[in-house]
């Protein structure tokens, strides 16, 4: 198989290296001029004008080689290789010993498909480096001119030259079925790229250690590049990430690591660190119950579990948990702390102060303690934890409601003073009680609600404290603090929507509020409302210049935004006021890192080869370690020194993809697969990559997953004819016809003369029973290809099926000039001959068949088919009889031609064959069965019901015959046995009306006038005119129509008269 790819563009930074590489610059400065300009042509894809530059150019200076070079990069880009081959021979001429020339001039022949000669080139390239390798070490033995040495035992080290255009060669290789030859080059290849992976990965490893985490990012993702399912790498990204505070990035990664590795506990359990710094709950328990399912002796994650359900307010999940910690660490105060905390919540009180009391009695310092350094709490409230909010302006009257109010009735007072009784003493329990005992007498007074709410507040009872915050502000709502306090409560329950219409109720009455705002600020920070949440800390600035939570929020939110510089300034506004303030210099750190970043997006960064010399690696690019040895490209300077216009280097994923096709030539599914899967992973935009990887699924039979790669590859490139072609094929393979319909559509619309889409769409039409489209789909295709066999025999099918039978024929006919005896056609032709009344027709039709074919026994059993369908039985036994003039023992055909006989009306001659078949095979249920059917008809009625005997003892399960054994018996006045034949057959079917009428009478019969009576109770409860239509005929004896070798027959629901289904004719010939 070949696998096309397209040219890439690239620009990247090379050094010139001597003996390997082009040399002669002009020294005329206008050709030098006109080349630079070629370039830039080339570059935008104007090859017709880069070609007039370097033609000028080289009128200027004739041995300009580098303009030579261009030149033939931009007719290779052409696709005019021949063109850039003469180019190259020039340069050749020069410098015979030109690498890179060389290389080139390979690429050509490969493009230009001429595979073994351009293997001649590179292996001409791979001697001249062979040349080079021994002049430059000094050797005065004479270089090795076998290419092969490259690969042999005796070479120690393929250096990096070789392995590029060895790599080529094994393109070539590959497209002429050398598959394993390729994949050894590949896999050389490979090889030297997963050193380099190591290498970066080591120098990120250093620069982590330097605390240049931005910069192991960028090293990380290097080796990602070569590597890209190292999952050592991928979980060390995720630890840079977080060491400057991007979690989300760090998630990502986590993520990348558990998709590759999904039993990774240090995955699993980092993830859940960063979800849970981000206060995302839900995330955070899914990761720590991934962790204890890992590690079910893991306390850490046990008590981190607990926290994340007690933020969740899943209570019994939580107690559940911090219960695992004290039963693996019985001395675990927090757990016992944060156990009552959880009892206390939820009313269990006696159990919560058991557990608070064993926490002091193991850390009297636990409480108060554990609960300020909980990460997993609400970010709202840990934010209003800090010591540093002390210095906000609260709301300038604590209670903004009357502390004593007028009341109607003195009762009511009393209970309200002694509630606030309660609440200054801290037994909130009593002073719930109290007041709600005043609100009984009394529920116009919002100061009574409100300092219930208190008092709920402070029992951790927030959603009855919402209430009653609502209830108050109801009466009146000109409370500040109250509509503070309830949004206070609303984020503590995630209503933080809610919680925003609060704190922006108390800023609207009380402006000076400075709490207020940060609260506010805080929960349009959380709802990712980014310009509102800037404005709020504004005002936190504007009423508090040295609180720098405020500023390091609102440098967040910038930094978060793409606006580095306003963070960067915000940021040293608060380090003005906090120099040592760590969060605020992390996150100036940060910025500036991404500032950096972006600064150098367009630089490429070098670094030296290993080798002697300059290497190839030193022309492509590779990323530096330290940032002085970035090298700033300017666009509108670009030499040709810095240009290789055709991507002679392949990259990782390219080394990967040619693995892949290697491996796939070769019938390694499973390992082109993993190959594919990298390439992807590394360059998920490359549709040919997916297509690849789909049809390679597809080869494993595993058409779901190969329709994902395809519609990924479809998505990528719409106009990719193929990806669209196999995807609607896989879907026709799955039954999903109108889908495939849409992709050959699809596919038609980039080509509409494309005769395979025409007739796959056809099928599919004609499998959703849309016969008319299906007809025009082949109309199109034959119109196109009027010699298409298959498409004429589809068509006559289809114009078949739409009753259209003389059209059918005439498509038949056109299979047949070219196809005389293809059998399936002349079937088909004859079905439409006799559709057509044109039975002669038909019968001549098939009798060429049985002339042209009398050994296929399949042939002759579907044409006597096709006879008796006719009530030919005579010529349907002429078919039988040839299958047995080769086959004399064969059970089927003695069976069938024995029923085509009692078909016949033949009945003795049935029972003959049905003899024959028993005395090769006693135990064949049909030959007894249709012998006794024979039998009846000759009313041998005792040897009849002898035979239905033998068959249901092989074939207990068939109703017809335990029902005519009843019928038998019935006649010769077995009228007992019949009832009991009957009930045989009913408990095959206990609803079959023929049994429970015939079982109706014998009962009758026998004077059994209740069971009787039962039976004809039952068939009026089943079919009431049954019981009408058979009163005065009776039933039949049951004879079967079809041959059917398990004489699984099923009784009529009704028998009339006038039916035919019960009468054996005889058919004269």
């Amino acid at each position: 198989m070949v696998v096309k790819r397209s040219i890439l563009s690239l620009l990247i930074v090379i050094f010139l290296i001597s003996g390997f590489s082009l040399q002669a610059q002009s020294l005329n400065f206008e050709a030098r001029e006109l080349n630079e300009e070629g370039i830039a042509f080339t570059i935008n894809g104007s090859y017709g004008q880069a070609l007039e530059k370097y033609d000028i150019a080289l009128d200027i200076d004739p041995d300009y080689v580098e303009a030579f070079d261009n030149k033939a990069s931009a007719y290779y880009l052409l696709g005019e290789y021949d063109k850039a081959i003469e180019q190259y021979d020039l340069i050749l001429e020069i410098q015979p010993d030109d690498v890179m020339t060389i290389t080139k001039k390979g690429m050509a022949f490969s493009k230009k498909g001429d595979y073994e000669s351009a293997i001649s080139m590179y292996d001409q390239a791979l001697v001249s480096i062979e040349k080079y390798l021994t002049k430059t070490s000094g050797s005065n033995t004479s270089s090795n001119t076998d290419p092969e040495i490259a690969l042999s035992e005796e070479k120690e080290e393929i250096t990096e030259e070789e392995t590029i255009v060895l790599y080529h060669k094994a393109q070539a290789m590959d497209s002429i079925g050398r598959h394993d030859e390729a994949m050894k080059i590949y896999g050389s290849f490979l090889e030297l790229q997963m050193k380099r992976s190591s290498y970066y990965y080591e120098e990120a490893t250093t620069a982590v250690e330097k605390g240049k985490a931005s910069k192991a990012v960028t090293l990380y993702d290097e080796a990602l590049k070569i590597d890209p399912d190292n999952t050592t790498i991928w979980y060390h990204k995720g630890q840079a990430y977080e060491s400057f505070g991007e979690h989300e990035n760090a998630i990502e990664a986590y993520e990348t690591v558990i998709k590759f590795d999904p039993n990774n506990i240090d995955a699993w359990w980092s993830k859940a660190q960063a979800h849970e710094i981000l206060g995302e709950n839900g995330q955070t328990i899914e990761a720590y119950k991934k962790v204890t399912d890992l590690d079910p002796y893991n306390i850490d994650a046990w008590f981190r579990l607990g926290e994340a359900f007690r933020s969740a307010e899943k209570y019994q999940e939580a107690l559940t948990s911090y219960g695992q910690v004290i039963k693996l660490d019985p001395d675990n105060a927090k757990a016992w702390q944060k156990k009552g905390m959880v009892l206390d919540l939820i009313g269990r009180y006696d159990e919560a102060l058991i557990s608070y009391d064993k926490a002091l009695g193991i850390d009297p310092d636990t409480i108060e303690k554990i609960y300020l350094q909980n990460p997993a709490i609400s970010q709202l409230n840990t934010n209003l934890q800090n010591p540093a909010i002390s210095g906000l302006n609260t709301s300038n009257e604590e209670n903004c409601y009357d502390p004593t109010p007028d009341f109607n009735m003195e009762s009511t007072k009393i209970w309200f003073d002694k509630g606030s009784i309660y609440l200054k003493q801290g037994q909130y329990e009593n002073a719930v009680e109290s007041f709600d005992k005043a609100l009984e007498l009394e529920t116009n007074h919002p100061s009574v609600w409100y300092n219930k709410a208190v008092a709920l507040d402070e029992l951790g009872r927030k959603s009855e404290a919402v209430e009653s915050y609502t209830a108050a502000l109801k009466k009146d709502p000109s409370c500040s603090q109250a509509w503070y306090q309830k949004g206070f409560d609303l984020d503590a329950l995630s209503r933080y929507n809610e919680a925003v219409s609060c704190y922006r109720k108390a800023v609207e009455i009380e402006p000076e509020f400075t709490l207020a705002w940060y609260a506010f600020a805080l929960e349009l920070d959380h709802l990712g409302k980014y310009d509102d949440a800037i404005n709020a800390y504004n005002m936190v600035i504007e009423q508090k210049p040295d609180f720098v939570d405020s500023y390091y929020r609102k440098g967040r939110i910038l930094t978060k935004l793409g606006q580095y510089q306003e963070a960067h300034d915000v940021y040293q506004t608060a380090l003005t006021y906090e120099p040592a303030n760590q969060a605020v210099n992390t996150q100036m750190q940060v910025t500036l890192s991404k500032m950096e970043r972006l600064n150098i997006s367009s630089s490429v960064p070098v670094v030296s080869s290993s080798l002697a010399g300059p290497s190839l690696f030193d022309m492509f690019q590779v990323i530096d370690m330290d940032n002085e040895y970035y090298a700033q490209i300017d666009a509108n300077d670009i030499s040709s020194d810095d240009v290789d216009l055709i991507g002679v280097e392949p990259h990782a994923d390219d080394a990967w993809f040619a693995q892949g096709n290697a491996l796939l030539n070769s019938g390694e599914y499973a390992a082109a697969l993993s190959s594919y899967n990298k390439a992807i992973l590394i360059n998920p935009g490359s549709s040919e990559m997916w297509f690849m990887k789909a049809r390679t699924l597809d080869m494993q039979g595993r058409q779901i997953e190969a329709i994902e790669s395809y519609r990924k590859a479809v998505e990528l490139d719409t106009d990719y004819r193929d990806a669209w072609f196999y995807l609607g094929q896989d879907y026709s393979n799955i039954g999903d016809h109108y889908h495939a319909v849409e992709c050959y559509d699809n596919a038609l619309d980039i080509n509409p003369k494309d005769t395979e889409s025409l007739f796959m769409r056809g099928l599919s039409y004609d499998k959703l029973g849309n016969y008319e489209s299906s007809l025009a789909s082949y109309d199109k295709l034959l119109e196109l290809e009027p010699d298409n066999i298959e498409g004429w025999q589809y068509r006559g099918d289809t114009t078949y099926k739409l009753g259209d039978y003389e059209s059918a024929i005439m498509s038949y006919d056109k299979v047949l000039e070219a196809e005389p005896n293809n059998i399936d056609v002349l079937f088909a032709k004859a079905l439409a001959l006799n559709k057509a009344n044109r039975t002669e027709d038909a019968i001549a039709s098939y009798d060429h068949i049985f002339s042209t074919e009398t050994e296929d026994p399949s042939v002759l059993y579907h044409l006597a088919e096709e006879y008796e369908n006719m009530e030919l039985y005579g010529r349907a036994i002429n078919c039988y009889d040839a299958i047995l003039a080769n086959d004399p023992n064969n059970t089927k055909a003695l069976n069938m031609k024995g029923f085509t006989l009692y078909m016949s009306g033949n009945y003795n001659g049935a029972m003959y064959h049905y003899d024959m078949v028993l005395e090769i095979e006693p135990n064949n249920a049909a030959a007894w069965y249709n012998k006794g059917t024979a039998a009846y008809l000759t009313s041998s009625y005792v040897a009849s019901s002898d035979y239905y005997s033998r068959a249901v003892e092989l074939h207990p399960n068939s109703i017809t015959a335990w029902y005519n054994m009843g019928y038998i018996a019935n006649i010769l006045g077995d009228v007992e046995d019949a009832i009991g034949y009957y009930e045989r057959a009913l408990q095959i079917n206990p609803m079959s009306k023929s049994v429970l009428y015939n079982k109706r009478f014998a009962h009758y019969r026998i004077g059994e006038a209740v069971s009787g009576e039962t039976e004809m109770k039952k068939l009026e409860g089943i079919d009431p005119g049954f019981e009408e239509a058979l009163d005065d005929r009776g039933t039949k004896f049951f004879l079967p129509q079809e041959y059917d070798p398990t004489i699984s027959y099923s009784l009529p629901d009704r028998w009339y008269d006038d039916s035919e289904s019960n009468i054996i004719k005889t058919v004269s010939e």
